[in-house]
């Protein structure tokens, strides 16, 4: 963490520092990284360094140049039961010197000793800039120094040379309001709002590692220990059958490890490679029975997501991406099905660049209902190549989303979008949500007492329609709630933010007996609509055709 900003490295600059030799060009920056490739690939890396690199996020590749990523399943528990089919290799702290081999179906339980909680710092995310923003993000802080708000600089992200390519996703993060918890530091969240800063998702600085000791038995009284870490690696391709307390039996292929999160209880996470994990991951976000080609635009956006999320999610875990919605759904192999695993297996490899060779953070939602939105109309922040919105109306051809056109198309008079067909048989496409006039008035309350609710309005949409801004007027007093995500949960849980608002019943100048919504779509509406994908792909367009109407302006390259 920085107390000022400075620009980031230019990536010649950060290979050089990379690699501790110049660099002379492209190929020189290639060879660097192909070094550093062939050396994490190697058949008996060294362990100490894989786990140094948990916490680093540190990027390791196999002997083909395919990213191996690291995924959080479970956290917070106290105790995990591995059984594999084949012989294990139990590593205590990771060193190879320690090894113990655990013969085939034997049930392993491992739980922690003497154990303590990392110290941290809780932040709240101001505004997030690519590494180019320097000085958008120099004038935001200004606005935040303005503000009278505490602000951290904190540099993530990584530059990754995959198939001749560097792709940077460093990014420059503006943290506000630090507290010693959560709670402390969403106290802030109203000054930094009030500053025109809507993100407000949690950050956290680690300033001291958890720490104690992991205890593996199994039958027979025999028991391992190790401080800190315990690997496990079984031998072949062998799928690991997990137990978590509470939850269902799941099956994961790979690498297995076992440490400490922060607040000092078991993290269990997979090491695979990104094409594994995909065949677990596209079969958990989408459709299973979905067109061939809706499966394959999906595989090739999930691929996308891994990359650009790595060094930038999870700072401070021992992982780089969880196995929930805030990474991707990594439900295990048991997830997968024959046309799932063949879109991946079809699509190997396969990302979306920008027309400068960037990567596209190809983020996908379920269902857009007419429009897609910009990435910094709901996120803030610069806007992303590829991800500034599109009309999804059939025939609207590549035409980008248009302001002031929600009310229209939710009334379904300017033609039917690419996702009505699943997305209407599913109850996404369209909907009708109502909340008695009190309840909303209570959840108002619990952002600030404004008294009974009288009028809600909108007074600010995105490029696609949806609702980013809407001010509560209450007989006490009015509040402003920013954000997409905020509004929705104060009416209710809202399936998404692209809808329209009335009143009925009660008194014309007071609460009503109700509110009633009618919207559209399902998710933050950026990027890719699964629905839209299925509807494009029965109508007949390839996987290409169904990537370029979601992300305009980009193209398909393979990285590995």
């Amino acid at each position: 963490m920085h107390g000022n900003l400075t620009p980031l490295p230019s990536p010649r600059r950060a290979l050089r520092a990379l690699c501790r030799l110049p660099v002379f060009g492209l190929a020189g920056a290639l060879a660097c990284l192909a070094t550093s490739a062939a050396r994490a690939g190697e058949p008996e890396p060294e362990r100490r360094e894989r786990i140094e690199s948990l916490h680093a996020h540190r990027m390791l590749f196999d002997r083909t140049g395919e990213p191996m990523v690291t995924v959080g399943l479970a956290e917070h528990v106290t105790r995990v039961e591995i059984r594999t089919s084949v012989p294990v290799s139990l590593l205590p702290e990771g060193e190879e010197a320690f090894r113990v081999t655990v013969p085939a179906d034997t049930p392993l339980t491992l739980e922690m000793h003497d154990t303590r909680q990392a110290r941290r710092r809780h932040w709240l995310i101001a505004e997030r800039f690519t590494a180019a923003g320097f000085d958008a993000a120099t004038s935001a802080r200004a606005r935040l120094d303005a503000a009278g708000l505490r602000t951290g600089v904190f540099e993530s992200g990584a530059l990754t040379g995959l198939a001749g390519r560097l792709f940077d996703t460093r990014t420059i993060t503006l943290a506000v309001s630090p507290g010693d918890s959560p709670a402390a530091a969403r106290a802030g969240l109203a000054r930094a709002r009030g500053a025109g800063f809507v993100n407000g998702e949690p950050f956290v600085e680690v300033l001291e590692r958890a720490g104690g000791l992991i205890v593996a038995r199994f039958p027979g009284d025999f028991e391992v220990r190790g401080r800190d870490l315990m690997w496990l690696r079984p031998e072949g391709e062998a799928l690991s059958e997990i137990r978590i307390p509470g939850e269902p039996t799941k099956q994961y292929a790979g690498e297995l490890y076992v440490t400490l999160g922060g607040d000092g209880r078991l993290v269990l996470a997979n090491l695979a490679s990104a094409e594994t994990l995909l065949e677990s991951v596209v079969p958990s976000e989408t459709f299973p029975n979905a067109p061939a080609d809706a499966l394959r635009a999906q595989a090739v956006a999930a691929r996308g997501q891994f990359l650009a999320k790595l060094g930038l999610k999870h700072r401070g875990d021992p992982f780089m991406l969880c196995n929930r919605w805030h990474c991707q759904a990594h439900g295990g192999q048991g997830r997968a099905t024959p046309a799932t695993t063949a879109a991946v297996r079809a699509t190997r490899g396969e990302i979306l660049a920008t027309p400068r060779g960037g990567l596209v953070d190809t983020v996908y939602h379920s269902a857009c209902g007419g429009q897609t939105e910009g990435w910094d109309q709901s996120w803030g922040g610069e806007g992303r190549a590829g991800l500034g919105g599109v009309d999804d109306r059939i025939g609207a051809g590549d035409r980008p989303s248009t302001p002031g056109a929600a009310e229209t198309i939710l009334a379904d008079a300017g033609g039917e979008a690419w996702c009505a067909g699943s997305g209407r048989r599913g109850g996404v496409y369209r909907w009708t949500h109502r909340i008695d006039g009190a309840a909303l008035s209570r959840n108002a309350g619990r952002l600030r007492a404004v008294g009974p609710v009288s009028d809600l309005r909108v007074t600010r949409r995105g490029r696609s329609g949806r609702v980013l801004t809407l001010e509560v007027v209450g007989a006490q007093g009015r509040h402003v709630v920013d954000g997409e995500s905020a509004i929705r949960r104060l009416l209710g849980g809202l399936k998404s933010a692209y809808f329209a608002i009335t009143r009925e019943g009660g008194p014309p100048n007071g609460e009503p007996a109700r509110w009633v919504i009618r919207g559209g779509g399902y998710g933050h509406g950026i990027g890719l609509c699964q629905h839209g994908a299925i509807g494009m792909a029965h109508a007949g367009h390839g996987y290409r055709a169904i990537l370029q109407h979601y992300y305009p302006g980009t193209r398909l390259e393979r990285a590995w």
